[in-house]
């Protein structure tokens, strides 16, 4: 339960994101048939950039380039986030030296046209072993599974319906974490030009961050350190102006086990400025489905009226129903059900229904966005715990699952 909660933590806080409207979405991939990219060379020859001397010519340099490449409408990225030790338990794995890609995430963008694949080990554990592609075109949506989660269940291309596309979008896109975080906020004075290198077939230059300075601040993705002792981040900024190259990382003693210890990265290269991409929508896609964490929704019959009171299997525990609560399937311990209630009420909720029956919160494990959350409510015999998830299908319905694991 651990791997599939955590893999869940990782991908719903950098990955996606139900709320909004609908977003730029990403790259193909090899089956159904994927989305195609063509990219058409542009003729332009950029004219390279002088060597910044002194702090102020670094913080010119950045901050300009920075601006240019936030206002780029043509472009492709890939972010990766990689992580060494047991920084995700049961994602990632115990070796410190060990390497292993947590997630990868390729994107081409043209104007409001776009294509993503994403993958990585923390879609394998949730038994997802292909990459799940999202394909936006002339304002549709679609969705190559298999993704539960978003009404994919199985690996074959989807629609999203016009009712909820503004609730399907991906929150983490390359221009959205450049406009976040320290380098927005003006942080760019701790950067120093390091050295020179080639980019994409291009001189840049590039510019490290001063590590006392990142370790006065919360690294990136820190959650899972509790004493932060390393930290490290770069920008590259190459002769046609724009930034190709942010990567950021931090590393210390796990908050799970300060014996231990383990480190995050995040990289995310961006290039192809300025190219136009071509992108080919699916073949007889089939509409999304509602979205699920667990069992198969196909069978499922909803019921007019709440089932007054539904308990866990071998737990004794009473699942709190919503007063409007919509019972899709109850099984083994499972149950899925439909709610009015929004995401953040519908985590207050449970939180509150499960903590007066003696269960605690592991506030590790939550996650909380305007569009989906994930509870994990501990201190049941046997090392059991009651996961609640949810996600929102529209402003008037969220989609909820409860169910007994053992950690």
């Amino acid at each position: 339960m651990k791997q599939k909660t955590l893999a869940l933590a990782l991908i719903a806080s950098v990955l996606m994101s139900a709320c909004g409207s609908a977003s730029k979405a990403p790259t193909a991939a090899p089956a159904m048939p994927p989305p195609t990219a063509i990219p058409i060379p542009s003729t332009a020859t950029p004219a390279p950039k002088p060597a910044a001397a002194s702090n102020s010519d670094v913080t010119q340099v950045l901050t300009e380039a920075l601006s240019k490449t936030r206002e780029a409408k043509s472009y492709a990225s890939k972010i990766m986030i990689t992580g060494k030790g047991e920084v995700f338990p049961g994602v990632a794995p115990t070796n410190n030296e060990e390497e292993v890609v947590l997630l990868v995430q390729t994107s081409k963008f043209d104007g409001a046209n776009s294509s993503t694949e994403a993958g990585g080990l923390s879609f394998k554990v949730m038994k997802v072993d292909s990459s799940v592609v999202y394909l936006t075109l002339d304002g549709t949506i679609y969705i190559k599974g298999p993704a539960a989660w978003l009404g994919a269940p199985e690996d074959k291309w989807y629609v999203v319906p016009a009712d909820r596309a503004k609730t399907i979008k991906l929150s983490v896109q390359a221009m959205d974490l450049l406009k976040g975080g320290a380098i927005e906020r003006g942080e760019v004075k701790d950067y120093t030009l390091a050295n020179t290198e080639e980019i994409d077939g291009q001189s840049c230059q590039v510019y490290a961050a001063n590590p006392e300075a990142l370790l006065k601040r919360k690294g990136v993705f820190a959650e899972p350190i509790s004493d932060i002792d390393t930290a490290a981040s770069r920008i590259a900024v190459c002769a046609d102006g724009y930034v190709h190259e942010v990567s950021i990382s931090t590393g210390g003693k796990l908050k799970n086990d300060p014996t231990k210890r383990g480190l995050i990265t995040m990289n995310i290269r961006l290039s192809d400025f300025s190219k136009s991409f071509v992108f080919e929508a699916p073949k007889d896609p089939v509409p999304l489905q509602a979205p699920s964490f667990a069992g198969d929704m196909d069978n499922a019959v909803a019921t007019s009226e709440a089932t007054p009171k539904i308990t866990g299997a071998t737990t004794h525990v009473e699942y709190p129903l919503p007063d409007d609560a919509k019972v899709i399937t109850s099984t083994g311990g499972t149950v899925i059900l439909e709610s009015g209630l929004s995401v953040k009420d519908a985590l207050a909720f449970y939180r509150e229904g499960l903590s007066t029956q003696g269960l605690k919160e592991n506030k590790q494990l939550t996650v909380e966005s305007d569009a989906v959350f994930s509870l994990v409510m501990q201190n049941l015999p046997g090392g059991v715990a009651i996961v609640v998830q949810g996600v929102k299908i529209d402003d008037k319905k969220t989609t909820i699952t409860i169910r007994a694991e053992p950690l």
